[in-house]
Formats: C-alpha cells, structure tokens, sequence
C-alpha cells in the first residue's frame, strides 16, 4: 500500500467533520502523517513530503484510475492538495 499525505488528511477530516473519532481512529491517522510526513529543516521550515502531484481521470494520454495508474504519478512535497487536507484535519483536531 502507498500511503500519501492528501488521501491521509482527507480520511481523517472526513472523519472529524462526522463527528467520528471514535476509538481515536481520526487522531491516529493525524499522529500518523506527522510521524510520515511532516519535517522541519534547521531554520523550523515545515515541509509537508507524500503529496501525489497530479491524479485524475481522462485525458490524453488516458488516465485509467487504476492503482498502477495512481502510484506512478509524481509525489512531491507542500503541493496545495495535500497541505490544505492537512491544514483542514489540523484546525478540526484543535492543533
């Protein structure tokens, strides 16, 4: 399984927006992308890594949605995708 940033934090807002953390499920998958994801350089610069680039479906050349489709896009990092999510799942979390 690829884990990726944006899917993480969307899963875990999902979650807390229905008011289901039940079991903590929601606080762990945020302790979780901390752990993952998230690193600070010398001068305190967070970086959010794991974001995938560019996903979707159609096109040309034809983007299928299947897994080997899914994990051969570029993986970047602080892409607005996936530190929105995480902004997002952060401020429902109160953190």
């Amino acid at each position: 399984m690829v884990a990726r940033t944006r899917e993480s934090a969307q899963a875990a807002l999902s979650y807390l927006r229905a008011g289901d953390n039940r079991g903590g499920g929601a606080t762990r998958a945020f302790d979780g992308m901390l752990r993952q994801f998230v690193s600070a350089d010398a001068n305190g610069l967070v970086s959010i890594r794991g974001i995938c680039k560019v996903a979707g479906l159609g096109g040309n050349p034809p983007r299928d949605g299947t897994y080997e489709y899914y994990v051969s896009e570029p993986v970047v990092s602080d892409d607005y995708k996936g530190v929105g999510a995480f902004m997002l799942a952060a401020i429902e979390l109160g953190r």
